[in-house]
């Protein structure tokens, strides 16, 4: 399935209308799964209903979902958000369907002075429909305020397509929005439903189909893949390299990961084991020779290769050769040494996930990325990604898949920026390709955390795994394994990141 943005789901919309489909029967397909998604929930023909539309096309949909709920018996309150003056040709349409079928139902208007205390009755459910996809800027301070006391009520709240004052696009909350138990989403679901705010207002989604087809979707630019369990579960067996009977350690890929002088041991150790987890054959340390005893007793199935700071530089080297792909960062200090530890990996041809102190070296040598021989693979956190492209958290929070695309696009490289919904961006030839996984939870938010999706990573890439394959698929078993790990929010609390490699590859 996909995600869009709000042009995006313009330009699909356009592409229906192309094939002969009209916004007329677009918008009564969208209302009539409304209808049948609160005919499920709510059975009673009793349930009173509080439909709040505004005068766009979003509006409509409700104008039209509330007609049909009409004629199943419900009790439906209409309450216009939207100026007279300022309808929507669609939801003009839907307006003169409702007065003509139902000529005696009242519907109340916003801006009349004898409506004001219809959002202060009770109801059981109130649907949503003031602003959809293309609102761009604050609402006004009427609708404001019409929002906060909905959102006072004990009523169940159904948001049509996207909470109103959602940006569909980047999840921010533009000054108020309807915080919804509930999203019914048209055609695909909406990106900013699953991008920072707009995971907190948009509660349960539910996708409703509008017929369109994969041609339709092809044909949309801002389209992202959403990776959720249910893509997981459907192409887990077909992406991840397969374990034949007839096998040695040697089979499986060897991984190689480089500690620095000074460095925090933690970090590599859990890589370490999370490589192991996932599968591979045989761990080796490259590690200053002060630190070996260490390593030996908290990961006695890694082979540690001791290195003096004096031949340090040669030394890696000759360790890149004998490994399948590598990880630098957990465990590298941010001095001289692990500058020149990144250059040396930059510079030689085995690949290489790069996170942690390597991304901070590298957001001051981005140089070393755009001049690198050997194929890589990013994951930094949203600090990290603001660091690199040289802005701050609150601007790359709010412009995420635009910045990420731009710098996977100019460096040419694959990279996942974390956060509770993880974005991955492949770069194409022409294009960048972005997925967003949904899986994991709050309990993925613990030190540690992207120490072990970096040993995941490396782990499939030294099996044979693709980079986009390794990429994608060492972050949704990541989050995967936190879901398993720790289902409610009590065991969220308690996780350490050894939880999550101890719950890699359960109940996948």
């Amino acid at each position: 399935m996909y995600l869009l943005t709000a042009y995006g789901m313009r330009q699909c919309e356009k592409h229906m209308m192309a094939k002969g489909i009209s916004a007329e029967t677009m918008m009564e397909r969208a209302a009539m799964g409304l209808r049948k998604e609160i005919r499920k929930r709510f059975t009673d023909r009793g349930t009173r209903l509080l439909f709040l539309a505004g005068g766009g096309n979003n509006g409509g949909d409700a104008i039209a979902a509330a007609r049909f709920l009409l004629e199943d018996g419900y009790a439906v309150t209409i309450l216009v958000t939207g100026s007279r003056g300022k309808f929507s040709e669609e939801f003009r349409k839907q307006y003169k369907k409702l007065r003509s079928e139902f000529p005696r139902h009242k519907l109340h208007f916003l801006d009349d002075a004898s409506s004001k205390e219809i959002p202060e009755r009770s109801y059981d459910v109130i649907v949503d429909a003031m602003f959809g996809t293309g609102l761009s800027r604050p609402i006004r301070e009427k609708q404001a305020d019409l929002l906060r006391t909905v959102n006072q009520k004990k009523a169940y709240r159904i948001a049509v397509d996207l909470p109103s004052g959602l940006d569909a696009s980047t999840g921010r909350i533009l000054g108020e929005a309807f915080h919804a138990d509930l999203t019914v989403t048209f055609g695909s679901p909406k990106v900013g439903c699953y991008l920072g705010e707009g995971r907190t207002v948009s509660g349960e989604i539910v996708f409703v189909s509008l017929g369109f087809d994969a041609e339709v979707y092809r044909k949309a630019e801002d389209r992202i893949l959403l990776a959720d369990l249910d893509f997981f579960r459907a192409t887990k067996a077909k992406s991840l390299p397969p374990r034949p009977a007839v096998s040695h350690k040697g089979t499986f890929g060897k991984v190689g990961i480089i500690i620095s002088p000074q460095a925090m041991l933690g970090a590599s150790m859990l890589a370490a084991k999370a490589a192991y987890r996932s599968g591979c054959g045989l761990v080796r340390v490259f590690c200053p020779k002060e630190y070996v005893g260490y390593f030996n007793i908290a990961v006695p199935e890694a082979v540690v290769v001791p290195y003096g700071e004096e031949r340090a530089g040669s030394l890696l080297l000759k360790f890149l050769r004998t490994v399948d792909a590598v990880c630098i960062g957990p465990g590298l200090s941010e001095d001289r040494m692990g500058l020149i530890f990144l250059r040396n990996v930059l510079e030689s041809n085995t690949p290489a996930v790069l996170d942690a102190g390597a991304l901070h070296l590298l957001a001051e040598h981005l140089n070393l990325l755009k001049h690198r021989s050997c194929p890589c693979v990013l994951t930094p956190h949203l600090k990290e990604m603001a660091a690199l492209c040289h802005t701050d958290v609150r601007t790359m929070s709010e412009d995420r898949l635009q910045l990420v695309s731009q710098f996977a696009k100019e460096y040419h490289v694959s990279l996942v920026c974390k956060s509770d919904t993880s974005l991955i961006a492949l770069p194409r030839e022409r294009d960048v390709k972005l997925t967003l996984s949904t899986l994991g939870n709050s309990g993925l938010a613990t030190a540690g955390s992207g120490d072990v999706l970096t040993g995941i990573i490396t782990s499939l890439m030294a099996q044979g795994a693709n980079l986009t394959n390794a990429l994608l698929y060492g972050v949704l078993l990541h989050g995967r394994a936190g879901e398993v790990g720790a289902p409610d929010e009590d065991a969220q609390r308690r996780m350490m990141a050894s939880d999550i490699i101890d719950n890699l590859f359960l109940s996948c």
